[in-house]
């Protein structure tokens, strides 16, 4: 039974996500690994101490049952004390000795390829309506010299741990699956490194990948392309390309999510009096009746003008009239300015 509570272990919050468990449990595991400290007994159960924990966390079942009853009638039950002896034995620790050496080969298992971001500009209207691109993206690629191996000359199965690169190791009668030192956890003994990747199973390269960028996209948008990253080794999964949008500022039009803004100047006289103008809209220009009396800074939406995203409600787009006074009059408009000013005025009373 642990001494301690399962969460404070792991140094994660009760109500932590799997991922962060995992995380945790990740991170404490390279630390106080047996390989990693020989001969170390304190590291040794310290060790332990966070197996039994993540073993707990990890299992849906046993974290609800350890939640609801509290960890002192947890270790009451049997299966609590079965599940920490087993929490020693058979245990995938893949993982973490890939972390320690360096790279899937360790077990020759699948390694996924890493992820990938790249930043692409685009236009405003590309944005607006979609587009396709073409881009080149320098990234890894797998070695044509030993095809993703890292090996010219792949040895015999190593004698010691039987091709598993792990060995048994009983400690305090339980039974711990540790790195093989005889073949350094690759499985294989009197390898031959590719010279050309250096062991690493890929090189750097280029691609040229065909993107289409949906309509409706907008500046920070993430679009995902599923196994465009770098390769994976040993049958593990390509990454995935993230691209990171980027749109060009339009000389007429802003944007503020799927609405469209449109400023334009509006004359005193079409102010007052009211007319129609000419406003440009994403695909074509349109009438718009300007009421009298409309004042300084006034909005008008154009209903179903702004951005379609493919199945979501289009927005509008919002025309704002900014109202021009004549600097310079004549004489004879001074006077008539005068004449109505005083005219407005008496009407006022």
């Amino acid at each position: 039974m642990l001494e301690r509570d399962a969460y404070e272990i792991l140094g994660v919050a009760r109500d932590a996500s799997d991922a962060e468990i995992k995380k945790a449990y990740r991170k404490l595991a390279r630390k106080y690994h047996p390989d990693v400290n020989p001969d170390n007994k304190e590291a040794e159960k310290k060790f332990k101490e966070i197996s039994a924990a993540y073993d707990i966390l990890a299992n849906p079942e046993k974290r609800t049952q350890y939640d609801q009853m509290g960890a002192a009638a947890y270790y009451a039950t049997p299966e609590a004390a079965r599940g920490y002896e087993e929490a020693f034995t058979g245990r995938d620790f893949s993982d973490i000795f890939r972390d320690f050496f360096g790279g899937g080969a360790a077990y020759g298992g699948p390694t996924p390829g890493e992820d990938l971001a790249y930043a692409l500009e685009i236009d405003f209207l590309e944005a607006v309506r979609g587009t396709h691109k073409t881009i080149t993206l320098e990234k890894q690629i797998i070695c044509p010299g030993c095809k993703g191996s890292g090996y010219e000359y792949a040895g015999q199965v190593c004698p010691a741990c039987g091709g598993r690169g792990v060995v048994e190791k009983k400690v305090d009668n339980v039974r711990m699956l540790i790195n093989c030192a005889a073949c350094q956890g690759t499985g294989r003994t009197g390898q031959q490194s590719c010279r050309r990747c250096g062991g690493r199973g890929v090189v750097l390269g280029s691609e040229t990948v065909e993107v289409k960028i949906p309509p409706g996209v907008d500046q920070g948008t993430k679009l995902r392309l599923a196994g465009k990253g770098n390769p994976g080794l040993n049958g593990g999964p390509a990454g995935d390309l993230f691209l990171i949008i980027s749109v060009r500022p339009h000389p007429q039009f802003t944007r503020q999510g799927r609405d469209i803004y449109y400023k334009t100047t509006l004359s005193l006289f079409d102010a007052v009096l009211g007319g129609k103008i000419t406003v440009p809209t994403l695909d074509k220009t349109v009438s718009l009746t300007i009421p009298p009396g409309t004042q300084n800074g006034q909005r008008f939406r154009l209903k179903g003008k702004g951005v379609g995203t493919g199945g979501a409600r289009t927005g509008d787009q919002y025309v704002e009239v900014h109202v021009t006074i004549p600097k310079q009059l004549s004489p004879k408009a001074k006077e008539l300015f005068q004449s109505l000013k005083d005219s407005l005025a008496a009407e006022a009373g």
